[in-house]
């Protein structure tokens, strides 16, 4: 899937359908070995649809598809501390998604926006959230079986690429001590289903050449069916009894190996085999460094549990209350590392290796090597020729209360002779919009408020505030009640608190409230 080039993030819609799809459970027209029910697959095609079009309560909205991901999930996947720390990784996800979108912005293609996303923030985020909640739900003390090293990552060899999904079917016939066709076609007897039996293993020796990717339904059904005719295979060296601790373990690994897969395939498509490697290698140095600091912390709550008589309740319960104040722990150190760090820059605009090297053994790799990686990444962002200037004549083009519309005009015409009206979509509609309300022209102003807030959801940042307010406002102010809550939504959705609400719940009665102030109050300039 080639990802769009328009400017700015993929919007929540888009997110959520990659999630679904990389998860192997995006409902499907067709397929006899999709357990989804009907009615489970419309209320999830509802959900999707919702979100895409940004109808409701954004956060409700997502959290529902978290949630029916989880169960679709339940159908495949019986560990309960499993599926939970996946919802619990995906909500992280979506946390630093929010964040970004709330405070960075972009002037980047909304491919080159994910390329910059994925290494600047969400390879760190990922790694910390699924070491996080596998501790905080103990997931080790369930004994499951997996694979060792990184195999959740793909092997690349002269670029030649083997997937996670191809790794973790083979750990899977050496964990039941056969090979792979004996795994698919074990039963050579006059009651087997041999066309069954052909199949699997025809589209098994696919997914291993990563000729293509199952559903998850269609991978595990394939072998479901193997363990249930390797049990009742009449020959007996062909027979195999594989415990349900095992059944259990391959399915998980599967799953995640499945999810994997898709997504380095998505990244190896959309930004080439050099890119893939370095996203592989990040994770692995960033993987190791944090490795590092929860081995102590792993040893420090172990070496409680081992003083103390607990049962096996308490001892989760311990887990799941104590690990996440070490990770905001661990989180803090992070916060306090980039003030040290700036500290250093502002002084002499630069770091040295030496004090590099100090801040390591003072506070560990993985606190220190991330972040200086980050700021890095944020100082070597190339900026579209002039843009800062664009940007900041733009804001006081704006908030200026002596502006002529000849002014604008002649600003309109700058961004398009320089092309930065294709990275500013949203600023000329926005100063027309100012212009028109502080006239008190407020129906001439809200359609240039309403395209200047489509436009700069998914990449404008901080100037968001402001502009979502006024956008509220003036729809109020044209008594436009859809778009007013559509607003509010959005608000809600990033933390953006509004005036008259702030933090409080948008129930009907508080809207009604906040629609009928903003109605009728008059606050003079913007």
């Amino acid at each position: 899937m080639k990802i769009k080039n328009s400017i700015g993030f993929p919007s929540q819609g888009e997110l959520i359908n990659f999630i679904y799809k990389a998860a192997g459970v995006l409902p499907r027209k067709y397929g006899s070995q999709d357990k989804m029910d009907e009615k489970t697959k419309k209320t999830v095609q509802k959900a999707l649809a919702r979100l895409a079009a940004e109808e409701g309560n954004l956060n409700n909205n997502f959290g529902e598809l978290i949630r029916l991901l989880s169960s679709s999930l339940s159908d495949h996947i019986s560990n309960q501390k499993i599926r939970f720390s996946i919802g619990e990784v995906l909500f992280d996800v979506l946390e630093v998604y929010k964040q970004v979108l709330r405070d960075d912005g972009t002037y980047f293609s909304k491919k080159e926006t994910m390329k910059w996303f994925l290494s600047t923030y969400l390879i760190s985020r990922v790694d910390f959230s699924v070491k996080k909640h596998l501790l905080r739900f103990n997931v080790l003390a369930d004994n499951l079986f997996c694979p060792d090293g990184d195999w959740f990552l793909p092997s690349i060899h002269d670029d030649e690429v083997e997937y996670p999904l191809a790794k973790a079917m083979h750990w899977a016939y050496e964990l039941c001590e056969t090979s792979c066709n004996n795994f698919h076609y074990p039963d050579k007897s006059p009651s087997a289903d041999h066309v069954r039996q052909e199949q699997n293993l025809e589209n098994a020796l696919n997914w291993l050449n990563g000729k293509s990717l199952p559903s998850l339904a269609t991978l595990l059904s394939n072998f479901n069916f193997s363990f249930g005719t390797l049990e009742k295979c009449e020959d007996k060296k062909s027979k195999k009894i594989i415990s349900e601790d095992k059944r259990e373990s391959i399915r998980i690994v599967l799953f995640i190996a499945r999810a994997s897969t898709f997504i380095f395939k998505e990244i190896l498509e959309n930004y080439g085999i050099t890119y893939l490697k370095e996203v592989c290698d990040q994770y692995r140095r960033y993987a190791g460094y944090l490795s590092e600091e929860i081995q102590p912390i792993e040893a420090e709550i172990e070496s409680y549990i081992n003083s103390q008589q607990l049962s096996r309740f308490e001892i989760d319960q311990l887990w799941f209350e104590q690990i996440p104040r070490y990770f905001s722990w661990l989180a803090d150190k992070q916060i306090y590392i980039v003030k040290e760090i700036e500290t250093y820059i502002s002084s002499s605009n630069t770091i040295s290796p030496a004090i590099v090297d100090g801040l390591v053994k003072q506070h560990g790799s993985w606190a220190t090597i991330s972040i200086i990686d980050f700021i890095n990444r944020q100082n070597s962002l190339p900026f579209p020729e002039n843009f800062p200037d664009y940007l900041f004549k733009g804001l006081e083009l704006k908030d200026g209360t002596q502006v002529s519309k000849d002014q604008i005009e002649q600003f309109g015409t700058e961004l398009k002779h320089g092309q930065a009206d294709l990275y500013l979509p949203w600023i000329l509609d926005w100063i027309y919009g100012a212009f028109y309300y502080r006239n008190k022209q407020y129906e001439i102003a809200y359609p240039f408020f309403k395209s200047a807030f489509e436009a700069a959801r998914y990449c404008a940042g901080k100037d968001q505030y402001k502009l979502v307010n006024q956008y509220v406002q003036l729809a109020a102010k044209n008594n436009k009640r859809s778009d007013f809550k559509k607003g509010i939504e959005w608000a809600q959705f990033l933390g953006i608190e509004i005036r008259w609400l702030r933090k409080d719940e948008p129930t009907e009665e508080k809207l009604d409230f906040v629609f009928y102030m903003m109605k009728t109050a008059n606050y003079g300039a913007l």
